[in-house]
């Protein structure tokens, strides 16, 4: 007993000491990180507070854009910010070089990548107080969804870090590359280890775990995860239900972009989404026009990033759909939206060219049990206007395509032309990801 008890106590002291060298190392450093934390608990517990700081940092940054980038000079004598163009990310790919402020010389800033999931990544330019105020952003949002600074956690990603890094950072990488039986029982071991309490997963990629744990007999009592946070893919109703199932925690969903950071968090005391307003400026625009939508509506998802001084963002359009809140009671009025739709990319139509909830299509792989345990992934796909393709990775004992052809039928349309493509995993994009839906005609765009 006294053996496992300084065991314990050895690593709550590493843990402790992780958290102590941080807050040291940014002392060292002026107190970035801390300082943008504090502004941060200030906005989202006095949202007013924030309002007039904002309305001057905006005005700065355009300033800024127009007198040091080629691309927003012609915009130099705008009266407001919808006298900005809104652009997506080919006007920054066919002129990137017009998007580079000259007041920074590059070798003086930081570099981060998109993640090209649907096309070529690029990279993105960013300030030191830039990549403070991300870091800051994370460990705020984390620390909403149970996560303490020090403790050991785990995160899906592709992207490899360091020895060093993963050490100090506490982390253990679930890598997502290759997804088969014995992948799948090694994460399942790693997350039943009682140390890790917290979970930063991509859903296309847990939902797979979850289900090996559920057909392996596990229960929550088998795991000590006191938080998961899911991102960079749309998290459906049954997944999410699955996933609380499984590890016995809340399941927060969070929207967040390489490029411009966090930009939604869901609150678990009022069911929105609160939007990001203290370090973005976000507008929720109709989807055929650049005017803003009523509460309750669907809209485009663009983003004026108030610390993008290095390469200024302005009303980018992010490719993600979101229905407006108009207010919430619970919190406060903090600027939010009911929902993230996902990305327009990942929208379905119908044979009639109407919207599918993304939701539905999980619904129908993942409601049937029998279904859902005889599969091992996933992945459908819209051609065109009415043709469909439904990638499946399954076992030998799979004899469940005639219910899901017609559950698809009865969705999509009688006259909708549906493929099965039988495969034995489904490749993953350049990212690492394996988005669960994909609409092939705005591929081109993305």
């Amino acid at each position: 007993m006294w053996a496992k008890s300084g065991r314990v106590n050895d690593m709550i002291s590493l843990d402790g000491m992780r958290k102590q060298i941080f807050w040291i190392l940014d002392w060292l450093k002026g107190n970035p990180i801390k300082r943008h934390i504090q502004e941060l608990e200030l906005s989202f517990s006095s949202p007013g507070e924030i309002v007039e700081l904002n309305k001057i940092r905006l005005n700065k940054l355009l300033k800024h854009a127009c007198e040091t980038t080629e691309f927003y000079k012609k915009y130099n004598s705008f009266q407001t910010l919808s006298d900005f163009p809104v652009i997506q990310k080919i006007n920054i790919k066919d002129n990137y070089k017009g998007f580079l402020s000259n007041a920074y010389k590059k070798k003086y800033l930081i570099t981060t990548k998109t993640s090209g999931s649907y096309g070529v990544p690029f990279v993105f330019y960013l300030t030191r107080n830039k990549y403070y105020r991300r870091l800051a952003e994370i460990l705020y949002f984390n620390q909403k969804a149970g996560y303490r600074l020090g403790q050991p956690f785990v995160q899906v990603r592709t992207s490899k870090f360091s020895r060093l890094s993963l050490f100090m950072n506490n982390c253990v990488i679930i890598n997502p590359t290759v997804i088969n039986n014995e992948w799948l029982e090694q994460q399942r071991q790693i997350l039943k280890n009682k140390k890790f309490q917290f979970l930063i997963a991509w859903p296309g990629v847990l939902i797979n775990i979850a289900h090996y744990c559920l057909q392996h007999g596990d229960t929550a009592d088998d795991f000590s995860i006191k938080g998961i946070v899911c991102s960079a893919e749309p998290l459906s109703g049954n997944s999410r239900e699955t996933f609380e199932k499984v590890f016995g925690c809340p399941v927060y969903d969070r929207y967040a972009s390489q490029e411009l950071g966090v930009i939604a968090h869901e609150c678990k005391k009022c069911g929105v989404y609160h939007l990001n307003h203290a370090s973005l400026f976000i507008e929720i625009l109709s989807m055929y026009s650049n005017k803003p939508v009523e509460p309750g509506q669907a809209g485009r998802v663009v983003v004026t990033d108030l610390f993008s001084h290095a390469m200024p963002i302005i009303r980018y359009d992010t490719g993600d759909i979101a229905v407006l809140e108009e207010k919430n009671f619970e919190c406060g009025y903090i600027p939010s939206v009911k929902k993230i739709e996902g990305r327009m990319i990942e929208t379905v139509y119908n044979t009639s060219g109407k919207v599918v909830n993304w939701g539905a299509i999980g619904d129908i792989i993942e409601k049937d049990k029998e279904t859902i345990d005889n599969i091992i992934q996933y992945q459908f796909i819209q051609k065109n206007k009415d043709n469909y393709v439904i990638k499946l990775a399954v076992k030998d004992t799979f004899k469940n395509e005639k219910y899901i052809y017609t559950q698809f039928k009865n969705l999509l349309g009688q006259d909708a032309h549906i493929k099965f493509e039988y495969v034995d995993t489904i490749e993953p994009l350049p990212s690492g990801k394996r988005p669960i839906i994909i609409n092939q005609s705005f591929l081109k765009a993305a």
